[in-house]
C-alpha cells in the first residue's frame, strides 16, 4: 500500500462526507481504489503541497467515484485476495480501514468490522458501470449478481472537481479563521482589513489571503482553486 494512494482514498473519503451534518450516518465510510488507478513511485518531500497537478499526475485519466453498499463479510476478505502478487488489481484503501496480521479487514473508522452489516465504500466508477474491482474476484461476483447497488451513471462524481471543493473549503475556513481575531464566528470590518479594504471581500484579496495567511500559490492563468475558494467563501460574484 502507497502512502500517496492511502492519502488520496482517505481525501476522498472526507470530501464525501463533507456536508454531513455531526452525528449523521456517514455517505461514504470507506474508500478503495485499484492500484492501476494510480501511478505511483514517486517520493514527495514532507513540504509538498496536494495540488491538481500533482493529483492529475498520480491519476491515470479523469476518473468519477459513486458509493455502493457491501457486506462487511464481503471486505472482509475481499481486498486480501488482491493482495496476493503485487499488479495493478491490488486494492489501496484509505485510512480507516484496519488490516489484521494475515491481510483480513479487521475494522473500519476503529470499529470491529462486522460481517451482517453493509458499509458504504467509495468506488471508481469504471467505463462499465459495474465491474468497479476487476481483479477482486469476491467484490465482483457479488456486485454482478446485485447490479442495482450501484448508482447510475449520473450519480458519479468527478474526482477532480470533488477534491477541489474539498480543498478549497478547507482552505477557507483555515483562512476564516486566522481572520477572526475574536473568535466570533463573524468578519468585522476591522478583521477584513487584514487582507485589504475595511469591510470588503474581493477576489484579489481572497487570492492574497491564500498566499499570505494560507501558504497557497495559484498560477496567474490557471485559477480554478481561486474560484473554487471564492465559492466556498460564498462570494460568487468576488465581493462581500
Amino acid at each position: 500500500r502507497t502512502t500517496t494512494a492511502t492519502f488520496i482514498c482517505s481525501t476522498l473519503r472526507d470530501a464525501l462526507n463533507a456536508e454531513v451534518a455531526p452525528g449523521a450516518d456517514l455517505h461514504c465510510e470507506c474508500c478503495l481504489i485499484r492500484g492501476g488507478n494510480i501511478k505511483g513511485g514517486r517520493d514527495y518531500p514532507d513540504e509538498t503541497q496536494f495540488t491538481l497537478e500533482v493529483l492529475r499526475s498520480e491519476m491515470t485519466k479523469p476518473y468519477e467515484i459513486v458509493v455502493v453498499e457491501l457486506p462487511g463479510s464481503l471486505l472482509r476478505g475481499g481486498l486480501r485476495e488482491t493482495w496476493q502478487r503485487p499488479y495493478p488489481g491490488w486494492l489501496q484503501h484509505d485510512d480507516r480501514i484496519e488490516t489484521d496480521e494475515e491481510g483480513f479487514v479487521a475494522a473500519i473508522g476503529g470499529e470491529p468490522l462486522c460481517d451482517e452489516r453493509s458499509y458504504r465504500v467509495g468506488f471508481i466508477f469504471e467505463d462499465d458501470g459495474v465491474s468497479l474491482v476487476h481483479d477482486a474476484p469476491s467484490i465482483t461476483a457479488y456486485i454482478r449478481a446485485h447490479p442495482e447497488i450501484v448508482p447510475a451513471e449520473c450519480a458519479a462524481i468527478p474526482i477532480e472537481s470533488l477534491l477541489m471543493k474539498h480543498c478549497a473549503a478547507d482552505a477557507w475556513v483555515y483562512i476564516f479563521r486566522a481572520l477572526d481575531s475574536n473568535g466570533d464566528g463573524a468578519l468585522s470590518r476591522a478583521e477584513l482589513a487584514a487582507v485589504g479594504q475595511a469591510g470588503v471581500l474581493t477576489r484579489a484579496q481572497i487570492k492574497k489571503a491564500l498566499r499570505d495567511i494560507a501558504g497557497y500559490d495559484t498560477h496567474e492563468a490557471q485559477e480554478l482553486f481561486l474560484d473554487a475558494v471564492q465559492r466556498a467563501a460564498g462570494l460568487p460574484d468576488g465581493k462581500a
